[in-house]
């Protein structure tokens, strides 16, 4: 009695059909798994500059702004494209280049992040005065819905909102 060793065609033909059945299955989910991951490493970055933005305040004693910016120099208006964190000279919206204490990189191309504030200025005690300054975050997919908001409040705290 001979025995067989290996498979058939057959047999692969089968267990490939089933890989790719799964794999075509599960890759919607994995794009949402993705999505939230991006999600949440832009929104942990955005609060790690504005407590970064706030604990130089007070320890410098000196005010300390958050701005959007595309070139790394200069402030914008897009917040997707990133944000600086600089020293806030009196009267001057506008960084110098020595001021500029840290750069942060902007969200996905499929994701956007924005602000009705252009500029956020912490003062020596770690407020932002004038009102909450909310942020949004939101894929732009339309099969991807992940949206989050950061609220920067008065007192210079932060509050997370997650919404899947």
């Amino acid at each position: 009695m001979r025995f067989q060793q290996g498979v058939t065609l057959i047999e692969l033909l089968i267990t490939l059909s089933i890989i790719v059945v799964s794999l075509t299955l599960a890759t919607p989910s994995f794009q949402q798994l993705f999505a939230q991951y991006h999600c949440t490493l832009a929104i942990n970055q955005l609060v790690d500059a504005l407590a970064f933005a706030r604990d130089t305040a007070i320890t410098r004693q000196i005010p300390t702004s958050i701005c959007p910016t595309q070139n790394g120099q200069n402030c914008s208006a897009n917040w997707s494209h990133g944000y600086m964190v600089f020293v806030h000279e009196a009267n001057n919206n506008t960084p110098k280049p020595e001021t500029i204490l840290a750069l942060f990189p902007g969200v996905p191309e499929s994701a956007s992040l924005s602000n009705s504030r252009t500029i956020i200025t912490l003062q020596t005690n770690g407020q932002a005065p004038g009102s909450n300054s909310t942020f949004y975050y939101q894929t732009q997919s339309s099969n991807l819905n992940v949206k989050a908001t950061v609220i920067l409040n008065m007192l210079g705290r932060v509050a997370i909102e997650k919404i899947d």
